[in-house]
C-alpha cells in the first residue's frame, strides 16, 4: 500500500493526529541521539542505536508530511518557495 493509499483510507483528521505523534517521536529521538553522543545526561543506548532510531523517525515524519501535503493539496513549489525565503533570512 502506498503513502497516498494510506492517506486516502484514513483521511486528514486521523493522519494529522498521526503526524503530531510522529513529530513527538522525532523530537524524542533527536534528544536521545544527542545524549548518546555525550551531549547532556547519559543514556543507556548506544550512539549507533540512537542514530538508527533517529533515521527511522525522520522517515516516519517525512511519510506523514507527504500524506498531509497530498490530502490538503499543498503544492511542493509553495513549500519550496517558503523554504527558500526562510533560508535567505539566515545570515551566516
Amino acid at each position: 500500500m502506498s503513502n497516498l493509499d494510506v492517506a486516502n483510507h484514513f483521511g486528514y483528521e486521523i493522519q494529522s493526529e498521526q503526524l503530531v505523534e510522529e513529530c513527538a517521536e522525532l523530537i524524542q529521538a533527536v534528544s536521545k541521539y544527542r545524549r548518546a553522543r555525550g551531549t547532556g545526561q547519559p543514556i543507556a543506548l548506544s550512539e549507533e542505536a540512537a542514530f538508527g532510531n533517529l533515521v527511522e523517525e525522520i522517515a516516519d515524519v517525512e511519510n506523514m508530511l507527504e500524506q498531509i501535503k497530498y490530502l490538503l493539496q499543498i503544492p511542493q513549489g509553495m513549500i519550496d518557495g517558503i523554504k527558500e525565503i526562510k533560508a535567505e533570512r539566515i545570515k551566516i
